[in-house]
């Protein structure tokens, strides 16, 4: 997120390298701004990824505070983060093929970078 991390170096799409100094904020636009002009599928595409890792945490927690106080369950609470661990895992690994799917059409289209990272 903006302001507590810093943005990838380089574009996950083309690897084009969108920024190299210290100045998170401006980074953040940079980055951004590359995303939406240059790959604006893809950003409409990841823009949805946190709202999909925040509903994932928020059921999976819901079910283990659930269980855990309401049915006096520990064994199902912890089955339920289990789960979490899971759905999380699923979820990076769909948003990883994803990219590597914007990536390859990408590379396609306008050719493999000269620099790969």
């Amino acid at each position: 997120m903006p302001g507590s991390n810093p943005p990838p170096k380089n574009c996950p799409v083309c690897k084009e390298k969108i920024w190299d100094d210290d100045n998170w904020s401006n980074n953040w636009e940079r980055y951004r701004t590359h995303l939406n002009t240059v790959h604006p599928e893809f950003a409409s595409w990841d823009s949805k990824t946190p709202s999909l890792y925040g509903l994932t945490t928020a059921f999976f927690f819901g079910v283990a505070a659930v269980m855990a106080f309401q049915f006096q369950s520990n064994i199902m609470a912890a089955y339920s983060l289990i789960s979490w661990v899971i759905a999380i895992t699923a979820l990076t690994a769909f948003r990883s093929r994803g990219i590597h799917r914007f990536r390859a059409q990408w590379n396609e289209e306008h050719g493999a970078p000269v620099n790969p990272v």
